[in-house]
């Protein structure tokens, strides 16, 4: 009888330790496509200069599922006086001491994009240089994420509790949450001294989304929608 005492209470403790050490999936977590782990800015007379990295999913796309997801450090140039209509832009980064290089592609407008495919941080990005095929723009790029006191996860918290019902209701019976999640740390790019907010968005297979704008600082919710 003993025995059977002792059996019975192992079950009991080896269900609990399933169900709180991770046995279950986190739906929502797993189906994060994009999300940024580092922001810089930079600055010259010609351009400003933006890196983030962080994972995202490859190919890129919005559909509602998340893909093969990988690493990735993005270079974007953007003119000051659309001077970045055409030419050959290039760029030197070093990355926890090696040195990497490569060219920017159009993207739209007066803007130009190069993705290094290693993901930036912090502790590892050190030096950026920028040429034009005349001249060579050593860049001090700016963490701007130093200092914040919410981070992506929990953004991602806050927006889960904004949206608690409509994730219930895009969660089917199987426990897989319908849509995909992207975790952004975003400001106006128009005006570069603008604030940084996370973008936290929940992206369905039509396209259409609910999202969130939360204050990095006091985790405030300041748009919704």
């Amino acid at each position: 009888m003993k025995k059977i005492v002792v059996a019975i209470v192992l079950i009991m403790m080896m269900i609990g330790l399933v169900a709180c050490g991770g046995g279950d999936v986190d739906a929502v977590a797993d189906k994060i496509s994009f999300e940024q782990s580092s922001s810089y800015f930079g600055t010259c007379d010609a351009f400003n200069v933006y890196v983030m990295s962080g994972v995202m999913e490859r190919p890129f796309s919005p559909d509602g599922e998340r893909g093969t997801m990988s690493e990735f450090c993005r270079i974007t140039l953007r003119g000051k006086e659309n001077n970045l209509l055409r030419g050959t832009f290039t760029y030197t980064l070093t990355y926890n001491g090696e040195e990497l290089s490569g060219a920017f592609s159009k993207d739209y407008g007066n803007s130009y994009s190069a993705d290094t495919r290693v993901a930036a941080h912090s502790s590892g990005l050190s030096k950026l240089v920028i040429g034009d095929g005349i001249n060579a723009y050593e860049i001090t790029l700016c963490d701007n994420m130093t200092g914040i006191s919410i981070d992506r996860a929990r953004a991602l918290e806050i927006a889960r509790g904004e949206f608690e019902e409509k994730i219930a209701a895009d969660t089917d019976e199987n426990g897989i949450f319908k849509r995909e999640v992207h975790i952004k740390f975003v400001n106006d790019w128009g005006n570069p001294d603008s604030e940084y907010y996370w973008y936290v968005a929940f992206i369905g297979g039509n396209h259409n989304s609910y999202a969130v704008l939360i204050d990095k600082m006091s985790g405030e919710v300041m748009a919704k929608r």
